[in-house]
């Protein structure tokens, strides 16, 4: 579709937007974009123990647990680590319902894709098949050697992701 609108004008009608709002808004929206969670920064200690520990209570007393209980079974020491559990806590906003869900589907992606040892340990270059090793050294994605201000690895793709010789299993593997 046709379209008059210029960058020009995206520009001003941005920064008109932004001069309506106060300085304390203006830096929440700057921070925002550069991917700094301004909660983060200032999350109170009892956040943190209370949303851990209504996760904890959460995954307990959930139905559909199947990978949860698997890696319980299997003594997973990464299921136990408050890191790990604080990451899935943080990212529903504390909502342990929300929070306990997202842990299963990742312990069963991490199981369907790389069987017991994906629930026992985060997953190491060894664990990628020669494919995905292949893909990895193909050089279209390159994990840059610094983080952005948030911690958070960079990754870069750089033209076509593999050859198509490549399964979604293989590209999704590269990225865990």
């Amino acid at each position: 579709p046709p379209s008059s609108i210029e960058k020009k004008d995206v520009y001003e009608l941005v920064a008109h937007e932004l001069s309506k709002l106060s300085l304390m808004e203006r830096h929440r929206v700057n921070q925002d974009v550069l991917g700094r969670n301004i909660l983060a920064a200032v999350e109170p200690v009892q956040l943190s123990s209370l949303g851990l520990a209504a996760l904890d209570k959460k995954l307990l007393t959930m139905k559909e647990k199947q990978y949860y209980t698997l890696a319980q079974s299997l003594n997973s020491p990464m299921i136990k680590d408050e890191n790990f559990r604080l990451k899935f806590a943080r990212a529903d906003c504390f909502d342990p319902a929300k929070a306990a869900l997202r842990m299963e589907n990742y312990l069963k992606f991490m199981h369907d894709n790389f069987g017991k040892d994906g629930l026992l340990r985060p997953i190491l270059l060894t664990d990628l098949d020669k494919a995905e090793r292949d893909l990895l050294k193909s050089g279209s994605m390159q994990m840059l050697p610094c983080r952005d201000k948030a911690g958070r690895r960079i990754l870069a793709r750089i033209g076509a992701f593999g050859n198509g010789r490549h399964s979604l299993r293989n590209k999704v593997g590269l990225k865990l």
